[in-house]
């Protein structure tokens, strides 16, 4: 299910609409790549808002998981309890940790840029998310969290390449597809990029409030289209 992701931005697509001529998030919306009961099992995906945290399910790119120590596993169940609560300069230490102790696993890179991102040490959150991707190369979460992290700071050239990449290594990764509509609608005006992109996302994981944005876009291109012929016909 894609809610996590889906929740969050309805208050940001009506914040966006409303804020002209900038278009700026009202704060940094993140992944937390998570374990469901261990290090080893990576889905499902949270989400951290500066306000919430909500829980999504995504595919992770890579299939062959190495085991960790019991050491790493609760070093990393740890680190997430504090990322859940916000205490950065917890998780930070944590993860630090569970990096000199397991430094295989590319989900520490991941939750440390995070942890970097919600710190405003955004170019040390990328180098985070760039080791994530030396230790796994295929892996759509910090691809996908180089998306969001570059969207919010209005680089959408990069926001788009990492959500492509993301796609092009998991074409099933929803959340990409759906990260990607909402650059393309809300930053760069590509309605009807945005619109193909919507519909993939909601091929893949279908979702009711996604639905209701397909059919409010496609409402605002037919109008489109509708003026345009008015206007040839005067």
């Amino acid at each position: 299910m894609l809610k996590g992701f889906i929740k969050r931005h309805i208050h940001c697509r009506i914040l966006l609409r409303l804020m002209v001529p900038r278009l700026m998030l009202p704060g940094l919306l993140l992944l937390i790549v998570t374990g469901c009961s261990s290090l080893s099992s990576i889905l499902p995906v949270k989400i951290l808002s500066v306000k919430n945290t909500e829980t999504a399910v995504g595919k992770p790119a890579t299939k062959n998981v190495v085991q960790p120590s019991a050491r790493a596993d609760r070093l990393f169940q740890q680190a997430n309890t504090a990322l859940g609560e916000k205490d950065y300069a917890a998780a930070e230490q944590l993860l630090l940790q569970l990096i000199s102790v397991y430094p295989q696993y590319a989900s520490s890179y991941t939750n440390l840029g995070i942890v970097y991102a919600n710190t405003q040490r955004e170019e040390q959150a990328y180098a985070q998310f760039d080791r994530a991707l030396v230790a796994s190369p295929n892996d759509c979460q910090p691809l996908v969290q180089i998306g969001l992290l570059a969207r919010q700071q209005r680089d959408f050239i990069r926001a788009e390449a990492s959500f492509k990449r993301c796609i092009l290594v998991n074409p099933d990764f929803a959340a990409a597809h759906l990260e990607l509509g909402i650059l393309y609608e809300l930053y760069m005006g590509r309605l009807v990029a945005s619109l193909s992109a919507y519909h993939t996302a909601q091929r893949i994981q279908p979702d009711n409030r996604v639905a209701r944005w397909i059919v409010l876009l496609q409402r605002r291109l037919d109008a489109a289209d509708q003026l345009a012929v008015n206007g040839a016909n005067q």
